[in-house]
């Protein structure tokens, strides 16, 4: 006579081969395709603040910008940035004497679509010149 336990091994290899029969009939998933290259733009970080780099004030905040503002990178500044477009403003030659010729300075009025406007200054050194604000 058949034993119970004999019963149990012979259901047990039954459903081991049918659950077999099942993993191998699924149809094998596609090989993934690699991911597209992502454009990474490399971001630079600036601390900016409304008043001057003598003085810091609750609205100073850490920020993110694609653009390169060392003294090499804002010589190639663009003139138009997203719907801001820039002239460029002649502060005279008093401020070579004021900055003791400085390696850069730069002055732009930045306007956009909607009447906005926006002056943008910056005075650079590489040197040991550093520059005091007289107030």
């Amino acid at each position: 006579m058949i034993s119970f336990r004999s019963v149990a091994l012979f259901a047990m290899l039954f459903v081991a081969a049918i659950a077999t029969v099942i993993i191998n009939a699924r149809p094998v998933p596609p090989v993934p395709k690699p991911n597209a290259v992502a454009t990474w733009t490399p971001l630079n970080s600036y601390l900016i603040d409304v008043a001057g780099w003598y003085e810091i004030t609750p609205n100073e905040s850490a920020v993110f910008s694609p653009f390169d503002l060392s003294i090499e990178g804002l010589k190639s500044l663009p003139a138009t940035v997203g719907s801001w477009r820039g002239e460029p403003y002649d502060m005279g030659p008093a401020i070579d004497q004021w900055f003791e010729n400085p390696d850069l300075a730069l002055s732009n009025f930045y306007r956009d679509d909607r009447g906005h406007q926006a002056w943008l200054s910056v005075f650079g050194s590489r040197g040991r010149k550093s520059y005091v604000l007289f107030e």
